[in-house]
């Protein structure tokens, strides 16, 4: 069984002075990325997003990867 689809997104809201922005990253596996892209819309809509950046995309493990090089090398900073 091959893993399903994913995406992580970078979401930016407005703070609640909205004098600033502030960004949350989600993740999602959905079987297709035409349903991940649909759900991560939706789900950015519904909670007031005010822009979307793709972080990365792919299988979970491709994701997962992505995630703990991008941690690493935080903390080296």
């Amino acid at each position: 069984m091959t893993e399903p689809y994913g995406v992580y997104i970078h979401f930016l809201y407005k703070t609640e002075d909205l004098k600033g922005l502030y960004g949350v990253a989600r993740n999602w596996y959905m079987p297709t990325k035409e349903e991940c892209y649909n759900y991560a819309k939706y789900w950015g809509n519904k909670h007031g997003a005010v822009d979307m950046q793709m972080l990365t995309e792919g299988s979970r493990q491709t994701i997962e990867q992505w995630i703990k090089d991008y941690s690493e090398e935080e903390t080296k900073h």
